[in-house]
């Protein structure tokens, strides 16, 4: 039902909102990690104290990174590297975090890492609507929508509108007319990461000291781990046959394929085409 005091399309600003969706769905994708029993743990091996500094391994390491993923020769430091980085790897984070996930593109409320529109943007580009009909709530960017619903106009999202004969919405939202968010890292690509961390060794780097290039090591994984994740759920989607359930599933990895840092962009269209 709408908010309290509110008429039933208004905008409910992102990333707070005055309103929580109700009820709570379990997370989508993550695991609750389990609290180790103290008593079972070993003890504690003590590591010889690390350089504060990146050393020259490090430094070289990410200057070959990021100019391969971003196509900027002069990006420079592992400080930019994982700066770069950061928010892509958070919403990894977030997706598989305790807060309930929202819109199609699984992006939880109270986000701290939202996407940066590819273009100029108004705030209600990526504030969100209620669905007057299954509670649920959307970012009018990720549907590509034009124009947003009066305050007194009934809201529905593309799979009640679908459900009620209009397809309109759906299509809208599986169009493939460009980019929505921009991407730190332009050039990646899931090879291109994989051959990043490949080239990073553990024992050369260290020696010099990894305070920044180990973070941005860090992030790449995550990155590329979800990425291989969407197309492990983008494969079994496009098996699966017509059903409201199959046409959420695809709603949602068009809308959260868009905000990976790394797209897989063959099976994006399979996911749009179907």
């Amino acid at each position: 039902k709408p908010r309290p005091g509110a008429h039933r399309s208004r905008v409910s600003p992102a990333p707070s909102m005055s309103r929580s969706p109700s009820p709570s769905p379990e997370p989508r994708g993550g695991r609750r990690r389990a609290e180790s029993d103290a008593s079972d743990e070993a003890p504690a091996k003590k590591r010889k104290a690390l350089p504060v500094e990146d050393g020259p391994a490090a430094v070289s390491w990410a200057r070959y990174t990021a100019e391969a993923l971003t196509g900027e020769p002069d990006l420079g430091q592992p400080l930019d590297l994982a700066e770069k980085l950061l928010p892509a790897a958070t919403r990894v984070d977030e997706r598989n975090g305790e807060a309930p996930l929202l819109c199609y593109c699984r992006i939880p409320e109270g986000s701290a890492a939202l996407p940066t529109p590819s273009s100029g943007e108004d705030a209600a580009g990526i504030s969100l609507l209620f669905c007057d009909a299954c509670a649920s709530w959307v970012h009018p960017r990720c549907l590509r929508m034009t124009r947003l619903p009066g305050e007194d106009e009934e809201f529905l999202c593309p799979l009640c509108a679908h459900a009620r004969g209009d397809a309109a919405p759906l299509l809208a939202l599986a169009a493939d007319n460009g980019d929505l968010w921009t991407r730190a890292l332009p050039e990646g690509t899931r090879d291109g990461y994989k051959e990043a961390l490949k080239n990073y060794d553990e024992d050369e780097v260290v020696e010099g000291g990894i305070q920044y290039a180990g973070l941005a090591r860090q992030f790449l994984e995550k990155i590329e781990r979800e990425a291989g994740e969407w197309a492990d759920r983008a494969d079994a989607a496009c098996e699966r046959g017509a059903s409201r359930g199959a046409l959420k599933a695809l709603a949602e990895l068009v809308c959260e394929g868009q905000t990976l840092e790394v797209t897989d962009n063959d099976r994006l269209q399979a996911c749009r085409a179907k």
